[in-house]
């Protein structure tokens, strides 16, 4: 009768042991989630390589989906984009993100909602993302990095 209870201990700390919370899946969206400051560069049917400074990225986990986040990227010089969910996945070292959304932009005070497609890349912290709004002066791209702007011709 001991040997029974003795075999019943032992399987119950073997089962104890053998279980982990490591079967619960990363959320990818934590790892990305912060705010970023940098800079921009933009091209379209009419400039390339246009800078501007001081541009601000948003990533915020969405709170009802794992591996999702929400992006809004701020500029003086382009308006507000918005990416409400944009899925995240990992490659290598790098955390690789895409969603659609919209780009508010305009001047002198009228702003209008145009389509918006982004992907990005975020390596070592370091984040290359770029914002698409194919409907704005023949197709406009902006790349926003951090780190030191490139020179701008003059």
């Amino acid at each position: 009768m001991k040997l029974k209870h003795l075999f019943l201990l032992l399987f119950a700390a073997v089962a104890t042991v053998s279980c982990s919370d490591d079967d619960t899946p990363e959320n990818l969206a934590d790892s990305v989630a912060g705010q970023y400051t940098g800079y921009t560069t933009a091209a379209c049917a009419y400039f390339d390589g246009q800078v501007a400074t001081d541009q601000t990225v948003a990533i915020t986990p969405v709170a009802s989906a794992t591996n999702q986040v929400s992006v809004i990227f701020t500029s003086d010089s382009y308006g507000t984009v918005t990416i409400p969910s944009a899925t995240v996945a990992k490659q290598g070292n790098a955390y690789m993100l895409a969603g659609d959304g919209t780009a508010a932009m305009g001047m002198g005070g009228n702003t209008k909602e145009y389509a918006c497609t982004f992907t990005g890349k975020i390596e070592n912290g370091a984040p290359e993302l770029t914002f698409s709004v194919p409907t704005v002066m023949g197709g406009l791209s902006i790349v926003f990095k951090t780190g030191d702007a490139p020179q701008t011709a003059e």
